[in-house]
């Protein structure tokens, strides 16, 4: 099972037990994997109007190293931002962010 289907099974649990923190947390790690599979839309020039069939076009698939980096970053970004929001003195905003660290954190020991 590769890290992303272990995520999606892990939002089900999540779910199932009611554990709002994780299922944030995974949502939004789950997220940044889909953004980075979006294809990046072709250029339209205002002359040639909106461009069909678009939504159609099949998206990119990660592998697991960058599935991976996707959970490093989204990790390392909560950390940062943790760390910013204790030195603001908003100790409950922060403990909530190191909460999604060590959920996430468990992730990448896994694979």
């Amino acid at each position: 099972m590769n890290l992303r289907q272990v995520l999606q099974a892990e939002l089900i649990t999540a779910m199932k037990s009611q554990d709002r923190v994780t299922m944030m947390a995974i949502r939004s790690v789950l997220s940044a994997i889909a953004n980075k599979e979006a294809v990046p839309a072709p250029a339209v020039s205002s002359i040639d109007g909106p461009v069909k069939g678009y939504a159609d076009v099949p998206r990119r698939e990660l592998t697991p190293a960058e599935v991976r980096l996707v959970v490093m970053d989204e990790v390392d970004e909560r950390r940062n931002s943790a760390d910013y929001l204790t030195t603001a003195g908003k100790h409950d905003e922060a403990a909530a962010l190191f909460e999604q660290v060590k959920i996430l954190e468990r992730f990448l020991y896994l694979t």
